[in-house]
């Protein structure tokens, strides 16, 4: 059986071998890295505007609640609630109320 010579590396040859493995990974990777840094950073922007919207959600119908209890608003979804009550502030802005309107009532 022969055996092949086996070559041996010296400190200098695996510290060469680090550098080009470093430098080869920082000229490939780094830039993938840097632009899912910037994905990440229009994402986390849009979730603080989503989240913002949801708070403003939140206050908008805990200010349309009435001073007596109303059961059938009370049982309605949150999305459901939201729309109920958008559709109220866009009625109340834009006309005027019609005769006979009873405020906190659907016509």
């Amino acid at each position: 059986m022969r055996y092949a010579k086996v070559m041996s590396l010296t400190d200098e040859d695996l510290s060469q071998v680090r550098d080009v493995a470093v430098s080869a990974i920082q000229e490939l990777m780094l830039p993938r890295f840097e632009e899912h840094d910037r994905r990440f950073d229009r994402i986390e922007g849009r979730l603080d505007e989503v989240e913002a919207d949801i708070k403003e959600l939140y206050a908008m119908v805990d200010a349309q609640k009435p001073g007596y209890a109303d059961k059938k608003f009370a049982k309605l979804s949150i999305e459901q609630k939201v729309l109920k009550t958008s559709r109220h502030q866009t009625r109340r802005s834009t006309a005027p109320a019609p005769s006979g309107h009873h405020p906190g009532r659907e016509p």
